[in-house]
């Protein structure tokens, strides 16, 4: 195992991606949940995807000074070093250290092979390249480590990395030895990588492309879109007295399995995460969230979640979002890296686009049915005899975060399942949770907080395991005789400061002694539990009584009129007690 390392701050660090320029609209298109993709439009014969595409880059042509990197790449590259005062920042760094002194480590996959494309697209009768084109520099991959060292007058290490994917997420690893090495005292770090027709009919051709937004980690996800964008962050020496987020840990592997598919046991993430920990003097616990590379493609998702699963704590929250910005291919680290950044400084944990599949979103041992930001919502219907939701080994979260406690940075989810419809699994609902339906569930439900709605006006909801219910609602639609909500429970049922809410429709009016039986279980536990009716006719009250696992709700006539609404308060177990009293 590698040992701890010291701690880098991170001074500055800018993004630009389809969601806009700056940091500033990228969080605000993360809290708004509003996606940078678009309908490709790119090139001259567009594929049938999307693309997360950086807007105006075919309107800023570099400063004359710089005509000689003139490409695509480096344009995106020269906003990217323009927005949330980077450029000003790394000036200063080269000011306070001196221009040797600054190490530059870049992250690309393509570089300019945009204007090498170009190139071969307007070749001249001899077969050469178009005279504008002449210009060897962007016809190779260090085109964007060579470009940014000379718009930033650096002249310390300079180096461009072209691992794919990990390219700018490498970058932080190689510039913490050029720190610790003594070759550098601080370090400009980030990553570029800008459409291009390699790029989207490589991936083409892999059948890795989905011809709709991507949907990463929805059990029906149906493959990656392409994104562009440029990133950059400023490392330097720690101080102790400066707040401000630290680089405390990398992990780096190669399981060199295959061109285009991870381990199947995913070898080689499971060693870079332990170097990762070690590095920083973590342990996995410790881990609050995780931005996942979650690609959306089959295998990708598939073996990241398997593995995150296994080696975090369900208190460890996830999510990828490659929905806002599209994989930026050498890009996507820096990209990632700056999303968790704002997470940070702003306190928030990003959520999961695009899920469709009835918004389902599988993680590991988690099925989602609600984004991990505060933001997001989701609604998964059930619905027939035949339709299932099949979690498998997952647990099925309903209106949590990512764990099974009530944590309070939830999204709002509904989970409907109905007219026969069934789900396997086990089902947590949150606070910002419902459970409804006249349908199946065959595992335990734990209510912590949230609101179930047996029925479908009405009808009964079946839980073949256990119920528990911790705080929350409990609603019971009551139209008629034999026309009335059910929870049916063929385990235990357990009750603990729930609030149960009985509404009569429709101006039903029941005779006295008529019973309904709402609640059954083989046991019930019920404890600081509460009534309340809502459309009760003048003249009626009603006990709640359980008689041998069966919770009923019984008409009586007093004779007065009673005021509504008002609550019912359970008083001991067994035939209970009413109190009543108006509701301010």
């Amino acid at each position: 195992m590698p040992r701890p390392i010291s701690p880098l701050r991170l001074t500055a660090y800018t993004a630009t991606t389809a969601c806009g320029i700056g940091r500033e609209a990228l969080r605000v298109a993360l809290a708004t949940r509003r996606s940078g993709l678009r309908r490709n439009d790119f090139g001259r014969d567009p594929l049938p995807t999307f693309i997360g595409r950086v807007e105006g880059v075919e309107d800023a042509p570099l400063p004359a000074a710089h005509a000689e990197w003139e490409c695509r790449n480096n344009r995106l590259a020269w906003m990217g070093l323009n927005a949330d005062g980077f450029l000003a920042a790394a000036q200063a760094a080269r000011a306070k250290y001196g221009a040797a002194r600054v190490a530059l480590v870049l992250g690309t996959s393509t570089s300019s092979i945009g204007a090498s494309e170009e190139a071969y697209a307007q070749l001249t009768p001899e077969g050469l390249y178009p005279p504008e084109l002449r210009r060897p520099i962007v016809h190779t991959p260090h085109s964007l480590g060579d470009y940014v060292q000379h718009a930033l007058a650096l002249e310390g290490p300079c180096m461009t990395v072209a691992t794919a994917c990990s390219s700018s997420a490498k970058v932080f690893a190689q510039a913490e030895r050029l720190i610790r090495a003594g070759l550098a005292d601080a370090a400009i770090v980030g990553g570029v990588d800008s459409l291009c027709g390699s790029v989207l009919f490589g991936f083409h051709a892999l059948e890795l492309i989905s011809p709709e937004p991507c949907r990463p980690f929805d059990t029906a996800r149906r493959g990656i879109n392409i994104g562009e964008a440029a990133g950059f962050a400023l490392l330097e020496r720690d101080d102790a007295a400066s707040a401000g987020p630290r680089l405390l840990g990398y992990g780096e592997s190669s399981d060199a399995h295959h061109m285009s598919t991870p381990h199947p046991q995913g070898e080689g993430a499971r060693r870079a995460l332990s170097d990762a920990l070690a590095r920083g003097a973590r342990v996995a616990a410790d881990i609050d969230y995780i931005n996942l590379h979650g690609t959306a493609s089959l295998k990708n998702d598939e073996v990241e979640a398997a593995v995150v699963a296994d080696r975090f704590p369900a208190t460890t929250r996830a999510s990828s979002t490659k929905g806002w910005t599209g994989h930026t291919l050498g890009a996507a680290g820096i990209v990632e890296a700056v999303i968790t950044l704002l997470a940070l400084e702003h306190g928030f944990a990003p959520g999961t686009l695009n899920v469709q599949a009835g918004g389902v979103v599988a993680v590991g041992n988690t099925v989602f049915l609600s984004t991990i930001s505060s933001a997001g919502s989701a609604t998964v219907r059930v619905d027939g005899s035949g339709s299932m939701l099949d979690a498998g080994s997952h647990d099925i979260l309903v209106g949590i975060a990512n764990s099974k406690t009530n944590d309070p940075n939830h999204g709002t989810a509904v989970l409907d399942v109905r007219n026969g419809g069934e789900v396997k699994g086990t089902v947590y609902v949150g606070s910002g949770g419902t459970l409804t339906g006249n349908g199946l569930i065959t595992g335990n439900v734990t209510n912590l907080g949230g609101t179930v709605k047996p029925g479908n006006s009405p009808g009964t909801l079946h839980v073949a395991g256990d119920y528990s219910q911790d705080g929350g609602l409990i609603v019971i639609e009551i139209a008629g005789p034999s026309a009335f909500d059910i929870l049916d429970v063929t385990g235990a049922v357990m009750l603990d400061n729930v609030l149960i809410r009985f509404v009569f429709t429709g101006g039903f009016g029941p005779s006295a002694g008529a019973a309904f039986d709402f609640l059954k279980g083989a046991s019930l536990s019920l404890d600081d539990v509460s009534y309340e009716v809502e459309g009760l006719m003048a003249g009626f009250s009603y006990g709640v009584s359980d008689l041998n696992g069966v919770l009923s709700l019984t008409a009586r006539t007093d004779g007065s009129p009673i005021p509504e609404p008002y609550t019912l308060l359970l008083a001991g177990v067994g035939l209970l007690a009413l109190l009543m009293r108006r509701l301010s």
